[in-house]
């Protein structure tokens, strides 16, 4: 009975370091970069973008909340999709306004209006 119970707690701890990772890189994809900001400034910024109070966001941020059924779990997870979802068509318009400026918009080949024009 001892060694389940020791095996239980093993598997009880792996789990919540998994979410608290999640949670962490989640925090990370809405506050941004922390360069400037202090850790508590940092979970104020991810607490207010996602609508969360600070004492929720830093006790995912901290593994206090291990269930990953947990509202603010689903909550956070949310708005890091939306987050990284913006942040990708960000990237996807860069490029294109890029491949316009370059002329590139005709052809995916770079060496198409050369050869047109030899």
């Amino acid at each position: 009975m001892e060694k389940f119970s020791g095996v239980k707690k093993v598997v009880l701890e792996n789990a919540s370091t998994v979410t608290r990772e999640r949670c962490r890189a989640w925090i990370g994809e809405i506050a941004g970069p922390r360069i400037w900001a202090g850790n508590e400034r940092w979970l104020g910024i991810a607490a207010e973008r996602s609508g969360l109070s600070f004492r929720k966001v830093k006790s995912l941020y901290y593994g206090e909340i291990t269930d990953k059924e947990h509202p603010a779990v689903k909550a956070l997870q949310e708005t890091a999709v939306r987050y990284e979802a913006q942040n990708l068509a960000d990237q996807v318009d860069a490029l294109a306004r890029r491949v316009r400026d370059l002329g590139l918009a005709e052809g995916i080949d770079p060496h198409a209006r050369k050869r047109r024009a030899t």
